[in-house]
């Protein structure tokens, strides 16, 4: 695999290695921080997902939502205009 050099301030670097186990190295922290955040934004789009389907189940719940995402449109487009 090809290495590169990547520049960090003193401060993120010593963060680094104060997360690095010993025996590590900081490219395996990192990598372990990616996929801790990559698993987290995995979780959200699924959370994200579900909530969908279980609107669309319920088409009561989404005329409400809908009527109120329009209302709030409106507030934020007159908020706009008197803004000018």
């Amino acid at each position: 695999m090809a290495k590169t050099t990547i520049q960090t301030s003193v401060a993120t670097r010593d963060k680094l290695r104060a997360r690095t186990p010993e025996g590590s190295t900081l490219e395996d922290t990192i990598l372990t921080l990616l996929a801790h955040d990559d698993a987290r934004r995995d979780r959200r789009k699924m959370l994200l997902e579900q909530r969908f389907a279980e609107a669309a189940a319920n088409a009561d719940s989404v005329a409400r939502a809908n009527r109120m995402a329009d209302e709030l449109a409106e507030l934020a487009a007159d908020d706009a205009a008197e803004s000018k």
